[in-house]
């Protein structure tokens, strides 16, 4: 964990890792600026953000990014007591951070991208609510297919989310319970309708804050005791990162700015494996299934995680993983 907080220390001041965001952003507008012109559709546009992604690196910072092409995945669930089947998104957002063979964190977010439509974006209000609340749910068609009562807890309210896009190129981040929100019972939310007035009320907690602080008590409670004693000026340090908001828990970005400096600061989803301790296991299952089925191969694949066995991906879904290797902090030096 020292190597973490380590790097944490550096990007907050890195001038260079704040030039490699500022990049990725360029590539994420100009790839949403050529969909709109093309008249793309909202898979199609989310294609293209998974070319301006992909590739990008910066000193142990790698960010890998896969459209999986298949059927639409459904899954069936009981809204207001009645079943239903809805899609459950088509972005998985994956932050990754290892040392080795251990995963020192990793999280996860899915979203469901809507392109506006006239004066707003179309939500449909059931989605919302499995994005939201996810209520037991069995597979209908596509990835969870034959699985049944799956459950996925949503401890940060922020597994499940929304991303807006509009023209000429833009999007807008928001977790399933601020939609609920904002949407106050209408079937299009609109851009009037969205409306936060400060930042603390969509970035909470920290690594050692409400969303954090549980996990170290319960795997590692000498560890903060540790980081204290090794740092000399450790108030210092953690307002530091506590004001740069890494490894916070995000929950809205006005734009695409916001989103990716969120994202590449570890900021965005449920946490579903922490200090190399697995602290949501379906959800986990899930994250693993969708990264070894983008073939993504710099990945240490827990043993003994089989609840989707050998199954193979059938579904479509862009998947984003940013991965931050702290071992090759032992062969690499920042830019």
């Amino acid at each position: 964990m020292r190597r973490l907080f380590r790097k944490i220390i550096e990007l907050a001041e890195d001038d260079g890792f704040a030039s490699f965001q500022n990049q990725i952003v360029s590539n994420f507008y100009d790839s949403l600026d050529t969909g709109y012109k093309s008249n793309y559709n909202e898979i199609e546009l989310v294609e293209e953000l998974v070319k301006a992604a992909n590739g990008q690196r910066y000193g142990p910072i790698s960010i890998f990014a896969k459209m999986l092409h298949g059927s639409r995945s459904y899954v069936k669930f009981n809204y207001l007591n009645q079943p239903v089947s809805k899609e459950l998104g088509d972005m998985a957002v994956i932050s990754l951070v290892t040392y080795k063979n251990k995963r020192i964190l990793q999280r996860i977010c899915i979203i469901q991208n809507k392109k506006a439509s006239g004066n707003g974006w179309r939500i449909d209000v059931k989605q919302l609510f499995l994005l939201k609340n996810f209520p037991p749910f069995s597979g209908n068609k596509g990835i969870f297919r034959g699985n049944k009562d799956l459950t996925f807890r949503n401890s940060s309210g922020c597994f499940g989310a929304f991303g807006l896009l509009e023209a000429p190129g833009e999007m807008i981040f928001i977790a399933a319970p601020l939609v609920s929100d904002f949407l106050r019972g209408k079937k299009t939310l609109r851009r009037s309708d969205i409306s936060i007035p400060s930042d603390s009320q969509h970035s909470e907690g920290a690594i050692w804050g409400f969303h954090f602080l549980p996990l170290f008590l319960r795997y590692d409670i000498f560890l903060i005791e540790e980081v204290l004693q090794r740092y000399k000026y450790s108030y210092i340090l953690f307002k530091n990162i506590l004001a740069q908001k890494i490894f916070a828990n995000t929950k809205f970005c006005r734009d695409l700015y916001e989103f990716t400096r969120a994202w590449t600061q570890f900021n965005i989803g449920e946490i579903t494996c922490f200090h190399n301790n697995v602290v949501n296991r379906t959800a986990d299952a899930f994250s693993n299934f969708l990264i070894k089925s983008a073939d993504y191969r710099d990945f240490p694949i827990p043993e003994g995680d089989n609840m989707f066995g050998e199954k193979e991906f059938d579904g479509q879904m862009a998947i984003f993983i940013i991965h931050l290797d702290l071992n090759l902090l032992e062969e690499l030096s920042m830019p």
